[in-house]
């Protein structure tokens, strides 16, 4: 793996040599210099496997312009479909099914002279 001295070394088109972004012109050009520099050299040899894998990737595609107000439309009609079946009762028997009665702790009373109430113990020892 080359370090980023190596990288940096190398000459500012040998990566787009190694992606196949350079015009005919500056290949030729490049490729006389590379015969004579180690940097290119070792950068083409590192990074070639992948720009031929680049290279078999389909062109990029824009994707529609309205594509996002779409996309946090839907997102927005499917969170408010979502609190409406939340809010909305269920039927009887799920209601009975489903819902859990608390009975309310009774809180300790409070202390006559202070007023502060005393907290209640869990039942787990120390």
């Amino acid at each position: 793996m080359l370090s980023e001295r190596d990288i940096e070394a190398a000459h500012p088109d040998a990566f787009d040599f190694v992606w196949g972004n350079l015009p005919a012109a500056k290949r030729t050009e490049f490729n006389r210099h590379l015969s004579g520099c180690r940097h290119c050299r070792a950068v083409v040899d590192e990074y070639s496997q992948i720009g031929r894998i680049i290279k078999l990737l389909p062109p990029h595609v824009a994707p529609p312009a309205d594509l996002e107000d779409r996309t946090v439309a839907a997102m927005a009609a499917a969170l408010a479909q979502e609190h409406a079946e939340a809010e909305r009762p269920a039927d009887t028997e799920d209601r009975t099914a489903t819902r859990v009665y608390r009975i309310p702790e009774r809180q300790p009373a409070a202390e006559p002279e202070t007023g502060v109430r005393g907290c209640r113990r869990s039942g787990r020892s120390r």
